[in-house]
């Protein structure tokens, strides 16, 4: 999945407008799917025959059984127009990947490796909707959203081309944006403002990586990706 060479990766800059574009579509359509669902189900407080719509645990040992239930291994799948969902390999770094760990004698993690900014963090609670299967991990420090999907009609109907399988995992982070405010007449030069926009990653469990095709930024760069800065 390409040479390990620093836990930063650097992607040709077209590569990444593109990506960041096609993930906030992915976002908006997943979101409105979830939406609806949720409000198909707006109001009722059981589901079947008569089970609560939304179960939830902070038990150590409950989180660890609810979290065994998952694939333990993800591996992170990137829109790019055009081309899909697929396996994207920056320069300088390797694909990013996810793993959910239950150690005995702790809270579940989540690890993910070649992720930028995040690492690893503990599971303080989850929380499970039956109405659309779907559950969120809810972690410790905070860092965004992780949800778990359920691959129903919906969702391929919308992404016919894309192989997914089961279940998708969605980790929404925030990330903060530098921008220069106006500059004030009494000031003497221009202040920094930060807004908040997100991220989106995208995980498949790992034994389905084989159904996406293998996209490295090196091959989409005509000049390659060029000496690796300090």
């Amino acid at each position: 999945m390409g040479d390990r060479r620093g836990s930063e990766g650097k992607v040709d800059g077209r590569i990444v407008v593109v990506a960041l574009f096609a993930g906030a579509f992915l976002l908006w359509g997943i979101v409105f799917l979830t939406g609806l669902n949720h409000r198909k189900g707006r109001g009722d407080l059981a589901v079947g025959d008569g089970k609560p719509a939304r179960d939830s645990t902070a038990h150590p040992d409950s989180l660890r059984a609810w979290i065994s239930r998952l694939p333990p291994d993800w591996v992170r799948v990137t829109f790019v127009e055009g081309q899909g969902f697929v396996i994207l390999v920056p320069c300088y770094s390797s694909n990013s990947t996810l793993s959910l760990r239950r150690p005995a004698d702790s809270l579940p993690q989540v690890d993910c490796e070649y992720c930028d900014s995040l690492g690893r963090f503990g599971v303080l609670g989850i929380g499970k909707d039956a109405r659309d299967s779907a559950w969120e991990l809810h972690l410790h420090p905070p860092a965004g959203q992780v949800r778990v999907l359920a691959v129903n009609d919906s969702l391929l109907k919308r992404y016919p081309e894309a192989p997914f399988q089961e279940r998708l995992l969605l980790w929404i982070r925030p990330r903060p944006v530098a921008a220069l405010a106006p500059a004030d007449s009494s000031a003497d030069s221009a202040t920094v403002r930060t807004s908040a926009t997100s991220d989106t990653l995208v995980f498949v469990p790992s034994q389905q990586e084989n159904e996406f095709e293998v996209l490295r930024a090196e091959d989409e760069n005509p000049e390659g990706c060029g000496p690796q800065a300090d």
